[in-house]
Protein backbone atom coordinates (compact mmCIF):
# COMPACT_ATOMS: atom_id res chain seq x y z
CA UNK A 1 0.00 0.00 0.00
CA UNK A 2 2.59 2.46 1.52
CA UNK A 3 1.55 5.82 -0.49
CA UNK A 4 4.34 8.54 -0.86
CA UNK A 5 4.39 11.08 2.25
CA UNK A 6 2.49 13.97 2.17
CA UNK A 7 2.31 16.62 4.64
CA UNK A 8 -1.51 14.87 5.61
CA UNK A 9 -3.50 16.48 8.58
CA UNK A 10 -3.55 13.73 11.36
CA UNK A 11 -3.09 9.75 11.62
CA UNK A 12 -3.29 7.50 9.63
CA UNK A 13 -1.99 9.26 6.34
CA UNK A 14 1.04 7.81 5.19
CA UNK A 15 3.25 9.09 6.67
CA UNK A 16 2.13 6.93 9.86
CA UNK A 17 1.52 3.56 7.86
CA UNK A 18 1.83 0.88 9.78
CA UNK A 19 2.14 -2.35 7.64
CA UNK A 20 0.49 -5.11 10.87
CA UNK A 21 -1.69 -2.25 11.86
CA UNK A 22 -3.23 -2.15 8.52
CA UNK A 23 -3.52 -6.20 8.34
CA UNK A 24 -5.15 -5.82 11.54
CA UNK A 25 -7.78 -3.30 10.48
CA UNK A 26 -7.14 -1.74 6.93
CA UNK A 27 -10.47 0.66 7.50
CA UNK A 28 -8.96 3.95 8.69
CA UNK A 29 -6.33 3.65 5.77
CA UNK A 30 -9.06 3.45 2.80
CA UNK A 31 -11.03 6.30 4.86
CA UNK A 32 -8.29 8.49 4.89
CA UNK A 33 -6.92 8.15 1.27
CA UNK A 34 -10.38 8.05 -0.53
CA UNK A 35 -10.42 11.23 1.27
CA UNK A 36 -7.35 12.86 0.38
CA UNK A 37 -5.56 10.79 -2.68
CA UNK A 38 -8.36 8.36 -4.12
CA UNK A 39 -5.56 8.25 -6.70
CA UNK A 40 -2.26 7.56 -4.92
CA UNK A 41 1.25 5.98 -6.35
CA UNK A 42 2.77 3.64 -4.11
CA UNK A 43 6.77 3.32 -4.27
CA UNK A 44 7.11 0.02 -2.61
CA UNK A 45 4.54 -2.01 -4.78
CA UNK A 46 5.06 0.22 -7.75
CA UNK A 47 1.43 0.60 -8.88
CA UNK A 48 -1.26 3.31 -8.25
CA UNK A 49 -4.23 2.82 -5.70
CA UNK A 50 -7.38 3.60 -6.92
CA UNK A 51 -10.28 4.15 -3.69
CA UNK A 52 -13.26 6.01 -4.30
CA UNK A 53 -16.76 4.20 -5.79
CA UNK A 54 -16.68 6.49 -8.90
CA UNK A 55 -12.66 6.04 -10.15
CA UNK A 56 -13.13 2.13 -9.23
CA UNK A 57 -16.33 1.92 -11.51
CA UNK A 58 -14.55 3.69 -14.41
CA UNK A 59 -11.39 1.08 -14.49
CA UNK A 60 -14.02 -1.42 -14.08
CA UNK A 61 -16.06 -0.60 -16.99
CA UNK A 62 -13.94 1.79 -19.09
CA UNK A 63 -11.43 1.33 -22.29
CA UNK A 64 -8.36 2.53 -20.58
CA UNK A 65 -7.41 -0.30 -18.09
CA UNK A 66 -7.19 -3.90 -19.18
CA UNK A 67 -6.35 -7.49 -16.86
CA UNK A 68 -4.06 -8.66 -19.96
CA UNK A 69 0.06 -8.55 -18.21
CA UNK A 70 2.64 -11.30 -18.59
CA UNK A 71 3.34 -10.49 -14.24
CA UNK A 72 -0.03 -10.12 -13.08
CA UNK A 73 -0.15 -12.90 -10.03
CA UNK A 74 -2.86 -14.96 -11.67
CA UNK A 75 -1.88 -15.56 -15.18
CA UNK A 76 1.81 -16.17 -13.43
CA UNK A 77 0.42 -19.12 -10.97
CA UNK A 78 -2.59 -20.21 -13.44
CA UNK A 79 -1.13 -19.04 -16.95
CA UNK A 80 -4.06 -17.58 -19.49
CA UNK A 81 -7.90 -18.15 -18.30
CA UNK A 82 -10.59 -15.51 -18.63
CA UNK A 83 -9.59 -13.51 -16.08
CA UNK A 84 -6.67 -12.37 -17.81
CA UNK A 85 -7.57 -11.92 -21.23
CA UNK A 86 -9.22 -9.61 -23.02
CA UNK A 87 -10.48 -8.78 -26.41
CA UNK A 88 -11.04 -12.00 -28.90
CA UNK A 89 -9.52 -14.10 -26.38
CA UNK A 90 -12.18 -13.26 -23.28
CA UNK A 91 -15.28 -12.67 -25.65
CA UNK A 92 -14.04 -16.72 -26.88
CA UNK A 93 -13.85 -17.89 -22.78
CA UNK A 94 -16.76 -15.96 -21.44
CA UNK A 95 -19.44 -18.15 -22.68
CA UNK A 96 -17.22 -21.36 -22.08
CA UNK A 97 -17.51 -20.94 -18.20
CA UNK A 98 -20.62 -19.10 -18.45
CA UNK A 99 -22.34 -22.35 -19.14
CA UNK A 100 -21.70 -24.38 -15.98
CA UNK A 101 -22.76 -20.92 -14.41
CA UNK A 102 -26.11 -19.85 -15.70
CA UNK A 103 -29.37 -20.78 -16.72
CA UNK A 104 -30.59 -25.13 -15.97
CA UNK A 105 -26.85 -26.09 -15.11
CA UNK A 106 -26.33 -23.77 -12.36
CA UNK A 107 -29.56 -24.25 -10.57
CA UNK A 108 -29.53 -28.14 -10.89
CA UNK A 109 -26.05 -27.17 -9.26
CA UNK A 110 -27.16 -25.48 -6.64
CA UNK A 111 -30.74 -27.49 -5.89
CA UNK A 112 -28.78 -30.69 -5.89
CA UNK A 113 -25.70 -30.14 -4.70
CA UNK A 114 -25.36 -26.54 -2.49
CA UNK A 115 -28.92 -27.28 -0.64
CA UNK A 116 -28.05 -30.89 0.19
CA UNK A 117 -24.54 -30.20 1.20
CA UNK A 118 -25.23 -27.46 3.11
CA UNK A 119 -27.52 -28.82 5.20
CA UNK A 120 -25.98 -32.06 5.64
CA UNK A 121 -23.19 -29.74 7.13
CA UNK A 122 -24.81 -27.59 9.40
CA UNK A 123 -26.87 -30.63 10.82
CA UNK A 124 -23.61 -32.16 11.98
CA UNK A 125 -22.23 -29.06 13.55
CA UNK A 126 -25.69 -28.87 15.17
CA UNK A 127 -25.52 -32.66 16.08
CA UNK A 128 -21.77 -31.94 17.46
CA UNK A 129 -22.61 -28.75 19.23
CA UNK A 130 -19.05 -26.69 19.28
CA UNK A 131 -16.84 -26.74 15.88
CA UNK A 132 -14.41 -24.66 14.51
CA UNK A 133 -16.46 -23.02 11.44
CA UNK A 134 -14.25 -22.17 9.46
CA UNK A 135 -12.64 -25.31 8.70
CA UNK A 136 -15.77 -27.98 9.27
CA UNK A 137 -17.86 -25.54 7.29
CA UNK A 138 -16.88 -22.64 5.18
CA UNK A 139 -14.10 -24.36 3.40
CA UNK A 140 -15.95 -27.47 3.36
CA UNK A 141 -18.94 -26.17 1.22
CA UNK A 142 -17.37 -24.24 -1.67
CA UNK A 143 -14.86 -26.74 -2.22
CA UNK A 144 -17.22 -29.95 -2.46
CA UNK A 145 -19.24 -27.35 -4.52
CA UNK A 146 -16.44 -26.54 -6.86
CA UNK A 147 -14.76 -30.14 -7.36
CA UNK A 148 -18.71 -30.64 -8.46
CA UNK A 149 -18.82 -27.75 -10.78
CA UNK A 150 -15.85 -28.93 -12.53
CA UNK A 151 -16.27 -32.86 -12.88
CA UNK A 152 -13.68 -34.18 -10.60
CA UNK A 153 -14.08 -37.04 -7.90
CA UNK A 154 -14.92 -35.80 -4.07
CA UNK A 155 -12.72 -38.92 -3.19
CA UNK A 156 -9.96 -36.82 -4.40
CA UNK A 157 -11.53 -33.61 -2.93
CA UNK A 158 -8.07 -33.60 0.09
CA UNK A 159 -5.38 -33.74 -2.95
CA UNK A 160 -7.05 -31.31 -4.70
CA UNK A 161 -7.38 -29.23 -1.71
CA UNK A 162 -3.65 -29.78 -0.73
CA UNK A 163 -2.84 -28.72 -4.22
CA UNK A 164 -4.77 -25.19 -4.36
CA UNK A 165 -3.41 -24.04 -0.87
CA UNK A 166 -0.09 -23.07 -2.11
CA UNK A 167 -1.77 -21.54 -5.46
CA UNK A 168 -3.81 -19.40 -3.10
CA UNK A 169 -1.11 -18.25 -0.93
CA UNK A 170 0.53 -17.04 -4.19
CA UNK A 171 -2.21 -14.90 -5.08
CA UNK A 172 -3.23 -13.49 -1.69
CA UNK A 173 0.42 -12.98 -0.39
CA UNK A 174 3.31 -11.36 -2.06
CA UNK A 175 5.67 -13.02 -0.01
CA UNK A 176 4.63 -16.69 -1.20
CA UNK A 177 6.77 -18.57 -3.45
CA UNK A 178 5.63 -18.79 -7.01
CA UNK A 179 7.65 -22.12 -7.46
CA UNK A 180 5.70 -23.97 -5.34
CA UNK A 181 2.79 -22.47 -6.08
CA UNK A 182 3.49 -23.59 -10.15
CA UNK A 183 4.27 -27.03 -9.07
CA UNK A 184 1.13 -27.20 -7.42
CA UNK A 185 -0.44 -26.35 -10.73
CA UNK A 186 1.56 -28.55 -12.63
CA UNK A 187 0.31 -31.45 -10.52
CA UNK A 188 -3.47 -30.56 -10.60
CA UNK A 189 -3.23 -29.62 -14.38
CA UNK A 190 -1.75 -33.70 -14.71
CA UNK A 191 -4.56 -34.92 -12.69
CA UNK A 192 -7.41 -33.16 -14.76
CA UNK A 193 -5.31 -34.66 -17.91
CA UNK A 194 -5.53 -38.33 -16.45
CA UNK A 195 -8.75 -37.87 -15.75
CA UNK A 196 -10.09 -36.78 -19.15
CA UNK A 197 -8.53 -39.74 -20.78
CA UNK A 198 -10.14 -42.16 -18.50
CA UNK A 199 -12.36 -44.81 -19.29
CA UNK A 200 -15.67 -43.60 -18.70
CA UNK A 201 -15.39 -39.60 -18.06
CA UNK A 202 -17.99 -39.29 -20.43
CA UNK A 203 -20.51 -39.87 -18.10
CA UNK A 204 -19.10 -37.41 -15.62
CA UNK A 205 -20.91 -34.12 -15.20
CA UNK A 206 -19.37 -30.43 -14.87
CA UNK A 207 -17.13 -28.61 -16.84
CA UNK A 208 -15.13 -32.29 -17.57
CA UNK A 209 -18.27 -34.22 -18.70
CA UNK A 210 -19.00 -31.64 -21.02
CA UNK A 211 -15.96 -30.95 -22.47
CA UNK A 212 -14.54 -35.18 -22.93
CA UNK A 213 -13.52 -36.75 -24.96
CA UNK A 214 -12.96 -33.70 -27.01
CA UNK A 215 -13.36 -29.94 -26.10
CA UNK A 216 -15.95 -28.06 -27.69
CA UNK A 217 -15.06 -25.54 -31.12
CA UNK A 218 -12.50 -22.76 -30.55
CA UNK A 219 -11.44 -24.18 -27.53
CA UNK A 220 -8.14 -25.41 -26.99
CA UNK A 221 -7.38 -28.62 -24.59
CA UNK A 222 -4.89 -26.92 -22.49
CA UNK A 223 -7.43 -24.02 -21.92
CA UNK A 224 -9.97 -27.05 -20.45
CA UNK A 225 -7.74 -27.90 -18.24
CA UNK A 226 -6.61 -24.15 -17.06
CA UNK A 227 -10.39 -23.69 -16.91
CA UNK A 228 -10.82 -26.39 -14.10
CA UNK A 229 -7.70 -25.01 -12.25
CA UNK A 230 -9.63 -21.49 -12.36
CA UNK A 231 -12.79 -22.45 -11.06
CA UNK A 232 -11.23 -24.30 -8.54
CA UNK A 233 -9.19 -20.98 -6.85
CA UNK A 234 -12.00 -18.64 -8.18
CA UNK A 235 -15.07 -20.94 -6.53
CA UNK A 236 -13.41 -21.73 -3.32
CA UNK A 237 -11.43 -18.68 -1.19
CA UNK A 238 -13.64 -15.91 -1.93
CA UNK A 239 -16.61 -17.72 -0.90
CA UNK A 240 -14.65 -19.41 2.39
CA UNK A 241 -14.50 -15.67 3.23
CA UNK A 242 -17.58 -14.59 2.67
CA UNK A 243 -19.34 -17.62 4.64
CA UNK A 244 -16.89 -16.68 7.43
CA UNK A 245 -17.21 -12.85 7.07
CA UNK A 246 -21.18 -13.45 7.19
CA UNK A 247 -20.57 -15.46 10.18
CA UNK A 248 -19.05 -12.95 12.04
CA UNK A 249 -21.94 -10.28 10.79
CA UNK A 250 -24.19 -12.59 12.37
CA UNK A 251 -22.18 -12.68 15.65
CA UNK A 252 -21.21 -9.21 15.47
CA UNK A 253 -25.05 -7.89 15.39
CA UNK A 254 -27.42 -10.52 17.50
CA UNK A 255 -30.55 -8.29 16.19
CA UNK A 256 -29.56 -9.31 12.80
CA UNK A 257 -30.11 -12.61 13.76
CA UNK A 258 -32.94 -12.13 15.46
CA UNK A 259 -34.47 -10.48 12.55
CA UNK A 260 -33.43 -13.33 10.29
CA UNK A 261 -34.92 -16.12 12.44
CA UNK A 262 -38.53 -14.21 12.90
CA UNK A 263 -38.44 -13.66 9.05
CA UNK A 264 -38.48 -9.84 8.59
CA UNK A 265 -35.12 -9.78 7.15
CA UNK A 266 -34.48 -11.61 4.43
CA UNK A 267 -31.71 -14.09 4.12
CA UNK A 268 -30.54 -12.30 0.42
CA UNK A 269 -30.61 -8.81 1.88
CA UNK A 270 -27.96 -9.61 4.86
CA UNK A 271 -25.50 -11.65 2.38
CA UNK A 272 -25.63 -8.46 -0.10
CA UNK A 273 -24.62 -6.33 2.77
CA UNK A 274 -21.93 -8.57 4.62
CA UNK A 275 -20.66 -8.35 0.73
CA UNK A 276 -20.98 -4.63 0.82
CA UNK A 277 -19.15 -4.21 4.37
CA UNK A 278 -16.89 -6.97 4.72
CA UNK A 279 -15.91 -7.99 1.45
CA UNK A 280 -14.40 -11.22 0.47
CA UNK A 281 -11.40 -9.46 -1.57
CA UNK A 282 -10.29 -6.37 -1.46
CA UNK A 283 -8.01 -5.27 -4.33
CA UNK A 284 -7.95 -6.52 -8.23
CA UNK A 285 -5.10 -5.13 -10.67
CA UNK A 286 -5.32 -3.50 -14.00
CA UNK A 287 -3.09 -1.86 -16.61
CA UNK A 288 -2.99 1.30 -18.53
CA UNK A 289 -3.61 0.11 -21.88
CA UNK A 290 -2.55 3.98 -23.16
CA UNK A 291 -1.58 7.57 -21.63
CA UNK A 292 -4.31 8.34 -19.59
CA UNK A 293 -5.72 10.17 -16.40
CA UNK A 294 -7.65 9.09 -13.32
CA UNK A 295 -9.18 11.64 -11.08
CA UNK A 296 -6.66 14.14 -12.68
CA UNK A 297 -4.06 11.97 -11.61
CA UNK A 298 -1.81 10.97 -15.19
CA UNK A 299 -1.89 7.98 -15.40
CA UNK A 300 1.05 6.40 -17.59
CA UNK A 301 1.10 3.27 -20.24
CA UNK A 302 1.62 0.33 -19.02
CA UNK A 303 1.51 1.39 -15.14
CA UNK A 304 -0.55 -0.85 -12.68
CA UNK A 305 -3.57 0.11 -11.16
CA UNK A 306 -4.63 -1.68 -7.82
CA UNK A 307 -8.77 -0.88 -7.18
CA UNK A 308 -9.77 -1.15 -4.25
CA UNK A 309 -13.32 -2.69 -3.83
CA UNK A 310 -13.45 -2.51 -0.20
CA UNK A 311 -12.72 1.23 -0.20
CA UNK A 312 -15.36 1.68 -3.08
CA UNK A 313 -17.93 -0.17 -0.71
CA UNK A 314 -17.99 2.12 2.06
CA UNK A 315 -17.27 5.62 0.10
CA UNK A 316 -20.15 8.06 1.64
CA UNK A 317 -20.56 9.95 -1.78
CA UNK A 318 -22.56 6.90 -2.54
CA UNK A 319 -23.86 4.65 0.38
CA UNK A 320 -25.18 6.87 3.55
CA UNK A 321 -23.83 6.08 6.98
CA UNK A 322 -21.12 3.48 5.10
CA UNK A 323 -19.83 2.65 8.30
CA UNK A 324 -22.57 0.91 9.56
CA UNK A 325 -23.98 -2.25 8.94
CA UNK A 326 -27.93 -1.87 7.23
CA UNK A 327 -29.13 -5.14 5.49
CA UNK A 328 -32.37 -3.02 4.39
CA UNK A 329 -30.26 -0.32 3.07
CA UNK A 330 -31.69 0.83 -0.50
CA UNK A 331 -28.32 1.17 -1.74
CA UNK A 332 -27.44 -1.86 -4.65
CA UNK A 333 -23.56 -0.31 -5.93
CA UNK A 334 -21.48 -2.32 -4.11
CA UNK A 335 -18.27 -3.35 -5.85
CA UNK A 336 -17.08 -6.74 -4.22
CA UNK A 337 -18.29 -9.30 -7.98
CA UNK A 338 -16.89 -6.56 -9.49
CA UNK A 339 -18.34 -4.31 -13.03
CA UNK A 340 -17.69 -4.49 -16.74
CA UNK A 341 -16.68 -7.42 -18.88
CA UNK A 342 -14.83 -8.87 -15.82
CA UNK A 343 -17.38 -9.23 -13.36
CA UNK A 344 -17.13 -12.64 -11.98
CA UNK A 345 -19.31 -15.02 -13.76
CA UNK A 346 -19.75 -17.39 -10.78
CA UNK A 347 -21.92 -14.36 -8.59
CA UNK A 348 -24.98 -16.19 -8.30
CA UNK A 349 -23.71 -19.36 -7.62
CA UNK A 350 -21.49 -18.06 -4.29
CA UNK A 351 -24.50 -15.48 -3.67
CA UNK A 352 -26.29 -18.94 -3.39
CA UNK A 353 -24.02 -20.73 -1.30
CA UNK A 354 -24.13 -18.68 1.32
CA UNK A 355 -27.92 -17.82 1.93
CA UNK A 356 -28.49 -21.28 1.81
CA UNK A 357 -25.37 -21.78 4.19
CA UNK A 358 -26.87 -18.89 6.14
CA UNK A 359 -30.53 -20.42 5.99
CA UNK A 360 -29.31 -24.07 6.91
CA UNK A 361 -27.35 -22.96 9.82
CA UNK A 362 -30.53 -20.95 11.07
CA UNK A 363 -32.81 -23.94 10.92
CA UNK A 364 -30.48 -26.64 12.22
CA UNK A 365 -30.45 -24.68 15.54
CA UNK A 366 -31.98 -22.03 18.08
CA UNK A 367 -28.65 -20.09 18.80
CA UNK A 368 -25.48 -19.29 17.10
CA UNK A 369 -22.54 -18.57 19.15
CA UNK A 370 -19.05 -18.01 19.62
CA UNK A 371 -17.14 -19.86 22.34
CA UNK A 372 -14.84 -17.37 22.43
CA UNK A 373 -14.85 -14.24 24.83
CA UNK A 374 -14.26 -11.90 21.64
CA UNK A 375 -14.95 -12.50 18.27
CA UNK A 376 -12.12 -13.13 16.13
CA UNK A 377 -10.40 -10.59 13.92
CA UNK A 378 -10.46 -10.12 10.08
CA UNK A 379 -7.18 -10.52 8.66
CA UNK A 380 -5.24 -10.45 5.56
CA UNK A 381 -4.39 -8.16 2.64
CA UNK A 382 -6.09 -9.43 -0.78
CA UNK A 383 -8.45 -11.88 0.47
CA UNK A 384 -9.85 -11.13 4.22
CA UNK A 385 -11.07 -13.41 7.14
CA UNK A 386 -10.88 -15.10 10.34
CA UNK A 387 -8.56 -17.49 10.58
CA UNK A 388 -10.72 -20.27 13.28
CA UNK A 389 -14.37 -19.08 14.24
CA UNK A 390 -15.11 -21.68 17.29
CA UNK A 391 -19.06 -21.53 17.62
CA UNK A 392 -21.67 -23.75 19.76
CA UNK A 393 -24.73 -24.31 18.55
CA UNK A 394 -27.60 -24.65 20.74
CA UNK A 395 -30.62 -26.81 19.41
CA UNK A 396 -33.06 -26.06 21.83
Amino acid sequence: MGATAVSAPRPPGPEQFDPAAYRQDPWKYYDWFRAHRPVSWSEPGRCFFVHSHALVDEVLRGPDFTVENLFRRSRQVLGPTLVDSDGEDHTRLRPFVNQDLTGRRVRDLIEHVVRPVAEDLATGLARRGQADFVADYAMELPFRVAVELVGLDQADRARLARLMRPVIAYLDRVDAPLSTAFAAREELEAHVREVRTARGCPARGGLLGRTTPRAPEGIGEDEVVRTVALLLAAGTETTVCTLSNALLCLLRFPEQEAALRAGTLPVADFVREVLRWEPPLHFTLRYAVRDTELGSVPIPRGAAVQVNFAAANRDPEVFADPDAFVPRRPERAGLSFGRGRHSCPGSRLATAEVEIALEALLGASSRIRCTEVELPPVRGVTFRRCQELPLSLDTT
